[in-house]
């Protein structure tokens, strides 16, 4: 009886943990974690994320984040491996035009959905970047 009673809790705190995990992967683009300026500053500037514009071409040479990568928000799932290849242990932050970060959050939940954990959205994006004046580039990308 011992057995089929701790054979129950064990199973119980499987079920429990798997649950716990599950949750804590974001299921829409609101659950998608956002970094704020101040927060992505000094893991920009250590090299320690991969910044992905989600933009169109032509948004993405007229002027970005130096260094980003472009990969536009219909591009995403197809390129979810090589992008998670490309920021290896790095965090992935995604950014857009939009003041409520709306396609970069997207962009980052179709990576969650393609099995891409470490990823968030900037907050205000890159209207917020110049805004408080962050360095730009503009062109075609040298990648």
């Amino acid at each position: 009886m011992k057995t089929l009673a701790l054979c129950a809790a064990v199973a119980l705190a499987g079920v429990s943990l798997a649950a716990q995990q599950t949750r804590t992967v974001p299921q829409t683009e609101a659950e998608i974690t956002r970094v704020t300026r101040g927060e992505f500053e000094p893991l920009y500037s250590r090299h320690e994320v991969l910044v992905v514009d989600v933009r169109d071409v032509v948004a993405f040479e007229s002027g970005r984040i130096p260094g980003s990568v472009h990969a536009p928000v219909a591009e995403i799932t197809r390129r979810a491996a090589s992008l998670r290849k490309l920021a290896g242990s790095r965090l992935i932050v995604t950014y857009c035009s939009c003041a409520a970060e709306h396609t970069s959050a997207e962009a980052a939940l179709l990576l969650v959905r393609a099995g891409v954990l470490h990823v968030a959205a900037l907050v205000g994006g890159y209207p917020e970047w110049v805004h408080a004046g962050g360095q730009t580039e503009s062109g075609r990308s040298p990648r």
